[in-house]
C-alpha cells in the first residue's frame, strides 16, 4: 500500500471519528458504530471507553467538534513511517475546535500519532484493506503559530 493511501485513510477516518456536527453524546458512539469496519477491535473497544468515560463527566453533552488539517501540514512521505508488514505509523497535525451552544470552548492544535495495520477481513465494509489501531505515541499539542516541532522519529 503507498504511503500516501494509508496517509489519507488515517486522515479521512480520524476526521470522520472526531466530527461531531449536532451533540458529541450521540454523534461520537454513532462515529464510532459507523466507522467499526475502519477500526480494529482494540482501538475500538478503547474508544468506547473514552466516550463511556468522557459522558460520564459531562464532556459530550451539546458539544459539537471539527477537526481540520492544519494548512501546509499535509501528506509528505515523512509523516508515513513503515514499521513493518503491514503496519505504519502516521503523523496528523489537526486544529481541533469545540463549541457548546455556539460558544467556543476548545481550540487545540495537536499532532496524532496513530497506528495503521492491514486489516483485510470483510473487502463488502471495508474495501482499503486497513484500520487504524490506536495511538503509536502521545498526542502532542503544537504551538498555534505554526512552528511545529519535528516529528518524533526526526529527532532521533
Amino acid at each position: 500500500v503507498p504511503p500516501a493511501n494509508v496517509y489519507l485513510f488515517a486522515h479521512h477516518v480520524f476526521q470522520q471519528l472526531n466530527h461531531w456536527p449536532e451533540d458529541g453524546e450521540k454523534d461520537y458512539g454513532r462515529n464510532i458504530y459507523r466507522l467499526a469496519a475502519y477500526l480494529t477491535p482494540k482501538f475500538r473497544a478503547q474508544l468506547t471507553a473514552e466516550l463511556d468515560l468522557k459522558g460520564r463527566r459531562g464532556e459530550l453533552t451539546g458539544r459539537v467538534r471539527t477537526v481540520q488539517q492544519l494548512p501546509g501540514h499535509g501528506y509528505e512521505e515523512r509523516r508515513v513511517d513503515v514499521r513493518g508488514n503491514g503496519v505504519w505509523t502516521v503523523w496528523l497535525d489537526l486544529d481541533l475546535e469545540e463549541s457548546v451552544d455556539g460558544m467556543a470552548v476548545k481550540h487545540s492544535v495537536i499532532r496524532y500519532p496513530l497506528r495503521v495495520v492491514r486489516f483485510d477481513v470483510d473487502r463488502e465494509k471495508n474495501p482499503f484493506g486497513l484500520a487504524l489501531d490506536g495511538y503509536a505515541g502521545q498526542p502532542e499539542r503544537l504551538p498555534e503559530d505554526d512552528g511545529a516541532p519535528p516529528l518524533e522519529k526526526e529527532r532521533k
